[in-house]
């Protein structure tokens, strides 16, 4: 149990360089992102499908530069929702707005070698 005491800290999380809006992620994608705030101990991407429900990408930093590298097979194919998040030591979370890209199905795998 952490217990954390009644706090008016805010995190801020803005886009630096954001992703293009329906842009189709065919391998990665790389962006990065500005967090003002008191104490920020860490920073990831999340995703989503419906902007409902958000999942974790990949690790955390915890500190800056904020840059982001997010890999097509770890997102689930078609249309996702994409944030970045942040929280400080209260466990105060900010995010950005969420962009949609599109990512692309897979490669279909090589054919068989003849021998």
């Amino acid at each position: 149990i952490k217990l954390i005491p009644s706090n008016k800290s805010k995190v801020e999380v803005v886009w630096a360089k954001a992703p293009e809006p329906q842009s189709v992620l065919e391998d990665k994608l790389t962006f990065s992102v500005s967090i003002k705030g008191r104490d920020v101990h860490s920073a990831w991407v999340e995703f989503s499908t419906d902007t409902k429900t958000w999942k974790k990408d990949g690790s955390s930093l915890s500190g800056a530069p904020y840059t982001f590298t997010v890999k097509r097979d770890r997102l689930p194919e078609g249309q996702v929702f994409l944030r970045a998040a942040a929280a400080d030591i209260w466990e105060n979370k900010g995010t950005t707005s969420p962009v949609p890209i599109v990512v692309a199905a897979p490669p279909p795998p090589p054919p068989p070698q003849k021998k």
